[in-house]
């Protein structure tokens, strides 16, 4: 599991949504990202949620965006698909807890 903020002062369009965001990680292409496979993806103007397969694992990232732009915060969890039942309610409530301060 990883959390992780961003500062995204490089970024030089004032104009920056999660789809950009997203577009720094899986480029034009859904599975680019260390060969995941994307079963659901959605993106709002400042959040995205993406899931799928990698391997034998499920992964979920979910990614809030500041709406001045200028800050994101990440959650970024994978874990065997056989341990689905375990896993799946504590990745809700992981998700439901992230929050831009």
């Amino acid at each position: 599991m990883l959390v992780w903020g961003s500062n995204n002062a490089h970024i030089e369009n004032e104009n920056i949504t999660a789809k950009a965001i997203y577009g720094f990680s899986y480029g034009n292409n859904d599975n680019a990202k260390k060969g995941e496979r994307v079963t659901y993806k959605k993106i709002s103007k400042y959040w995205y949620v993406v899931s799928g397969f990698n391997g034998n694992n499920i992964f979920y990232e979910k990614a809030l965006l500041r709406k001045s732009n200028t800050q994101s915060v990440h959650f970024y969890i994978e874990y065997p698909e056989d341990k689905r039942d375990i896993y799946d309610p504590v990745v809700v409530e992981i998700s439901k807890s992230l929050k831009l301060l």
